[in-house]
């Protein structure tokens, strides 16, 4: 009887944990949802609104809720701030629309995964070796590797504005079908600038390393 209630307990703090995640998903969906991000500035959900209506309603909107503004409301300006930036992201954009299906996107491109890994393990190793070199000749070579490692970082840049070339393209084919698009292509095309953009973010970093030592 008490392995029962043991395995009873047991079942209703999963049930209960569940619930909360759920919970919690329903209301981050409620702040963020597709409704309240996009029509808190009166624009159309799609995966591409216009970009000047939307900046001109933000601005407008924020300077009226901005806490300085004396009638200001801290509240809403934080919440107009959140969703300028959902909105102003294609991949938060998409995950928007794509809805629960959002969580299914795939991984990023496998090619540009090994290109910027090999290139950030060449960026990694060559600033190692500046950071540790003392002698002329070690600082001659490691000069040279930062030089070489940095054409790397290039190269693997040039892919990724390729990339989100073709990622952009895609978009304007969801946004001219919109709305009949499938979610699950909304989710894969978010992964995909999810992907490139955190990968970006290093290469741009490395780079930035690399020419300031």
């Amino acid at each position: 009887m008490g392995a029962r209630l043991q395995r009873r307990s047991a079942k209703g703090r999963l049930q209960g944990d569940e619930s909360q995640r759920r919970g919690a998903l329903l209301v981050r969906r409620e702040f963020l949802g597709v409704t309240d991000a996009f029509s808190l500035f009166g624009i159309t959900a799609r995966p591409i609104p216009d970009e000047a209506e939307l900046k001109e309603r933000y601005l407008r909107a924020s300077a009226a809720a901005h806490p300085d503004s004396g009638v200001g409301d801290a509240g809403r300006f934080a919440e107009l701030q959140e969703a300028y930036r959902v909105l102003s992201d294609p991949s938060a954009r998409l995950r928007l629309l794509a809805g629960d299906d959002a969580l299914a996107g795939r991984l990023g491109s496998p090619e540009i995964f090994l290109l910027v890994g090999g290139t950030m393990q060449a960026a990694n190793a060559a600033l190692q070796g500046r950071a540790s070199a003392t002698s002329a000749l070690a600082r001659a070579v490691s000069m040279a590797e930062c030089r070489a490692a940095a054409a790397k970082v290039t190269l693997a840049l040039e892919a990724i504005a390729e990339s989100r070339a073709r990622f952009d393209t895609r978009l304007r084919d969801l946004d001219a079908r919109w709305p009949a698009v499938e979610p699950g292509e909304l989710a894969g095309l978010a992964s995909d600038y999810a992907f490139i953009g955190k990968w970006e973010s290093q290469l741009r970093e490395a780079e930035f390393k690399l020419a300031h030592g």
